[in-house]
């Protein structure tokens, strides 16, 4: 099953409808999710998956789902780390900025010594020994930015893994939410299912997976905002 490099995408008025669908008719919210998923995925409705999905089940690759039956539902609730994470990833990108211009003026203070040192780097010859002080001081200067630069990358990745499903939860052209802005939850299913899958060779299998289904909930004073349920992973059990 492979996953999109970007989990943010835009709700669009199909999938009110297949709310209200959903709603009408009886059965489970997991049964309901999982069966309009499946539905999908067997018709090519990429429309529809994008809506309630962030992993595709791709039928050359992975089969059709004819049916399935659902055997266990674990549910975990976290904290959403949302707000802690943008600040660690301002706080990273303030001290590359600060470490920058502190590097900057070095380098002003001894531009023709580093010039001659990077000459030399290009040449594959040695640095003169009145430039060693300099070239070993601006060879900590680069490994210090290349940490700085590390650090910043890592806390914009787990800034974004954070809030990329909270924002696909809570996405609503007509009501947009600042999920920086709020404390609450991340929601999590692991639904156990027995699967009837038709394989790409042709076979007609049963095939035990996990299906993840998250959601966000955020706390506004006394009200809590809730997203839908979005499918995340589909794993072999």
């Amino acid at each position: 099953m492979d996953r999109p490099s970007s989990v943010v995408r835009t709700l669009i008025p199909l999938a009110l409808l297949l709310a209200l669908i959903a709603g009408a008719c009886g059965g489970s919210d997991e049964d309901r999710i999982i069966s309009n998923y499946f539905r999908a995925a067997r018709m090519g409705d990429n429309t529809t998956l994008g809506n309630i999905a962030v992993v595709s089940f791709n039928a050359q690759q992975d089969g059709v789902v004819r049916d399935f039956t659902i055997t266990n539902v674990q549910e975990e609730r976290r904290a959403l780390r949302v707000k802690e994470m943008l600040a660690a990833s301002d706080a990273a990108q303030a001290a590359q900025d600060t470490f920058s211009d502190e590097m900057k003026a070095y380098q002003d203070e001894n531009i023709e010594a580093i010039d001659r040192v990077l000459q030399a780097e290009r040449a594959g010859g040695d640095v003169a020994r009145g430039d060693q002080e300099v070239a070993e001081a601006w060879r900590n200067w680069r490994d210090q930015m290349a940490e700085h630069s590390k650090k910043v990358a890592d806390a914009r990745t787990a800034l974004s893994d954070e809030r990329g499903i909270a924002e696909v939860s809570l996405m609503n052209p007509q009501n947009q939410v600042d999920v920086s802005q709020y404390d609450g939850e991340l929601v999590t299913k692991n639904v156990s299912i027995d699967a009837q899958v038709d394989t790409p060779d042709g076979q007609s299998i049963e095939k035990a997976m996990v299906v993840q289904m998250q959601r966000a909930e955020l706390m506004d004073g006394e009200n809590t905002i809730t997203g839908r349920w979005i499918i995340t992973s589909i794993e072999d059990a």
